[in-house]
């Protein structure tokens, strides 16, 4: 049994698949139960006993191209959706969305009431209740039921596929010609109750209640769909549509540079409609080749078809114009007042932003990670006045994107970055000490991070860092070492591999740039600079400035900390994040060493915060044993 868009199709003999977005997986493993219809048998008969089992084992999930080519199925036909809606006798109509947690796309919230009585609507929005076409007609769901055929030259299957074409191809030409009207008004005695039901504000409050009841006696409010289609449905009848329609959001994309690009790439894919705005033609085409040559990549590993890639980028609204912008709901003066204008740089305090704003409970920041469409974590950024239905739109619109959501306070780099500055500092100076770009990359590898530290200065952009060390910055930025941006840093970059760097593709050390560090050279404590401490030293300045943003309330726990730095950063993993390395290596011990620290390079940048101390006194954990 498949379904198209919500109607349920059964098939025999010739496998067609009537979509290219359906998947085929044995689920029974997942659910500890065999394949049924005799699956363990016919399968390795049918494809190879390779993908076979890989199917029977794992459960594992076949897109139809797949599906097609290994000898599952026989045909895969794109879909298509007629005007008037006809369907055949043995098809089954229900939304299935509520089901995966899903709400009815396509504005189904606020449509089906006006298509059907509010009752009915309810039942199928809320339950994914299975409607036959005679019932579905009959309630002015569906416009014509038809007979299905019987064998010719061709299956049954393929007589009925064309047979409904042809059906749909006339109803259009009569729709046109004004020769064909659906008629979908019903009874005038069911017209007038579903009226009632719905205009007359006790009534309708009536019927809303006793839905949520029942949605509360099937559910115990576990599932949280058939609640929020509740709110959405009620929004609309009780508001308008118009209101209701919010939950269909528009986005747009201010700058079309890698970030603006990366962040509407991340959106287009998950249906939502979204604006890329930049001052030019050049940019906006610069952009859009950005997400052009992503999806060109996944169609070319055949992560997805050549069909989503142009469903995907329909959903793209590339413009300079800001006139363009008054429908979205994601800048003031030229969108409506429910609009949330949210702010990526970690440059400019949103709280700055948010005084000069007449909207500031609307101001928000959503501080994504580059490159947008690989790092997982999103910061959202809150001020004493950002309220909480901005804070949940934004992140509501984080985890559609398939984000980690981490909410932090505003301040000064919000939480990674300003974790990241004292940890940079600290790599800078052991460069200055004599450590090789190349040995600082090797020992902070070894310790767990995904980068290396010499090479992470270098990504971020030494323009950028280099109050860190600022005599040596502002004289490697003097000289033109910006880092990867302008192909020389700490590293001569060659080529232009995407991210190469990253993976110590096409680099060597900057001798310049090296003469430039002996020029500002630092003495090394000698009992303090084996590899160990060199290694302490970079990690424990991260986990300080972590420790010390939870004393500040930046972030709200130790569970937050760990997760946006292991995602944001890549913190080493097996820690598990600063609060967790803190339970691990032990509070009292790493007071002990930082104090050690303190006292041998006199600096107070290695104090412990007062929180590690208190944990170190009472020998308490962050998380419980």
């Amino acid at each position: 049994m498949l379904s198209i868009s919500g109607i349920s199709l059964r098939f025999w003999g010739l496998t067609e698949i009537p979509t290219l977005f359906l998947a085929f997986t044995l689920a029974a493993v997942k659910l500890g139960l065999l394949p049924g219809a005799g699956g363990t048998q016919r399968l390795p008969k049918l494809v190879p006993i390779t993908e076979a089992l890989s199917m029977m084992l794992t459960g594992k999930v076949l897109p139809p191209v797949k599906a097609k080519k290994i000898g599952l199925i026989d045909r895969v036909v794109q879909p298509i959706g007629p005007g008037l809606r006809s369907f055949e006798e043995n098809n089954y109509y229900y939304l299935e969305k509520v089901k995966l947690g899903l709400l009815p796309g396509a504005g189904g919230t606020q449509r089906l009431p006006k298509l059907v009585p509010i009752t009915e609507a309810l039942s199928m929005m809320l339950t994914g209740k299975v409607l036959p076409p005679v019932k579905a007609k009959k309630i002015g769901l569906i416009d014509r039921v038809v007979q299905p055929i019987g064998p010719g030259l061709r299956s049954i299957e393929e007589n009925n596929y064309y047979y409904l074409e042809k059906v749909a191809v006339e109803a259009a030409r009569q729709l046109s010609a004004g020769a064909l009207k659906a008629d979908r008004k019903g009874s005038y005695w069911k017209q007038a109750m579903n009226l009632l039901l719905t205009k007359t504000p006790l009534l309708k409050s009536v019927i809303l209640k006793k839905a949520r009841e029942n949605v509360m006696k099937m559910t115990s409010g576990n599932y949280p769909a058939p609640l929020r289609i509740l709110d959405v449905v009620e929004t609309g009848l009780t508001r308008g549509p118009d209101q209701g329609y919010l939950e269909e959001s528009l986005l747009a994309v201010i700058g079309a540079g890698l970030m603006g690009s990366g962040i509407a790439n991340v959106s287009i894919d998950k249906g939502i409609q979204t604006y890329l705005v930049d001052m030019n033609d050049i940019a906006i085409a610069r952009g859009q080749n950005h997400i052009h040559k992503h999806y060109d990549g996944l169609v070319k590993r055949r992560r997805i078809t050549d069909y989503q890639r142009h469903k995907f980028m329909a959903n793209l609204k590339p413009t300079f114009s800001y006139s363009d912008l008054r429908d979205c709901d994601a800048l003031e003066s030229v969108v409506p007042e429910h609009c949330i204008i949210a702010s990526n740089t970690s440059a400019l305090p949103i709280t700055q932003i948010a005084s000069v704003s007449t909207r500031p409970e609307r101001i928000i920041g959503m501080h994504y990670f580059s490159p947008v469409e690989k790092m997982e974590l999103l910061e959202v950024i809150t001020t004493k006045k950002t309220s909480k239905e901005t804070i949940a739109k934004a992140a509501q619109l984080g985890l559609a994107q398939n984000k980690l959501v981490v909410i932090v306070k505003d301040c000064p780099g919000f939480f990674v970055v300003r974790c990241l500055a004292p940890m940079m500092s600290e790599a800078g100076r052991l460069l200055q000490e004599g450590v090789s770009p190349e040995e600082l990359d090797k020992i902070t590898k070894d310790y767990g991070f995904p980068v290396g530290a010499a090479t992470l200065m270098d990504e971020v952009g030494l323009d950028v860092s280099q109050h860190v060390a600022e005599f040596l910055g502002q004289e490697m930025v003097a000289s033109g070492f910006k880092g990867r941006k302008s192909g020389k840093g700490y590293f001569i970059y060659g080529g232009s591999t995407k991210f190469g760097s990253l993976f110590g593709k096409k680099k060597k050390v900057n001798e310049a740039a090296a003469r430039i560090l002996q020029k500002h050279r630092l003495n090394p404590v000698v009992n303090m600079s084996s590899t160990a401490d060199r290694q302490l030293r970079i990690l424990c300045r991260y986990v300080n400035e972590a420790a010390l943003c939870l004393e500040e309330g930046v972030i709200s726990s130790p569970l937050d900390g760990d997760t946006a730095s292991v995602f944001g950063i890549g913190f080493p993993p097996f820690w598990g994040g600063p609060f967790r390395f803190i339970d691990l290596y032990g509070a009292d011990k790493l007071v002990r060493d930082m104090s050690g620290y303190a006292e041998a390079y006199s600096s107070e940048q290695f104090a412990p915060a007062q929180i590690i101390r208190d944990h170190a006194k009472q020998h308490v954990n962050f998380y419980p044993k």
